[in-house]
């Protein structure tokens, strides 16, 4: 019996020892993807998430500033999940404003152009530029909805206008 617990005990910890080196070796991206639940990973997503949620760090969030910025969360589903992640991510500092090196738009503009009115309000609230331009084609938030409501008016769009206004 001794022997049985201890072969159970021993298999228990080399399981838990290579998920935890497993997760510590993902970038800050991977963690995010792991922590949904789109089965791109062979490790649960509340796994994923519990390790994201208390063991990132500002490296992480740095890591994430350099490469994707904090757009890259802006389509993770549930939304629930989205605005945790989004959450954490701010906690480490990652830059609200600084544009994704991907598309070079800053993560309100990213917003606008998802047509995402609740989106628009959490990030102005979480303190989001919305003076600053985007680096293409270097129009403000503001203009870039007037832009957009110019080719296309519609209810997200209006809403996300008064959301800037006000």
């Amino acid at each position: 019996m001794k022997k049985l617990l201890l072969i159970v005990v021993t298999l228990l910890a080399v399981v838990f020892g290579t998920t935890v080196l497993s997760l510590s070796r993902m970038s800050v991206q991977e963690l995010i993807i792991c922590s949904t639940d789109n089965d791109s990973s062979t490790l649960p997503a509340p796994l994923c998430f519990t390790y994201f949620n208390n063991m990132t760090d500002e490296q992480h969030a740095k890591q994430l500033d350099q490469h994707a910025g904090l757009a890259y969360t802006f389509e993770i589903k549930p939304e629930q999940l989205k605005y945790k992640v989004i959450t954490r991510l701010l906690a480490l500092n990652v830059d609200i404003n600084k544009p994704s090196a991907i598309d070079d738009l800053p993560p309100l503009h990213a917003a606008i152009l998802l047509h995402d009115p609740k989106l628009v309000q959490y990030l102005l609230e979480q303190g989001a530029d919305k003076s600053i331009y985007d680096n293409t084609e270097k129009m403000t938030s503001y203009q870039l909805v007037d832009h957009l409501l110019e080719r296309k008016a519609t209810a997200e769009l209006l809403a996300i206008k008064q959301l800037l206004a006000g």
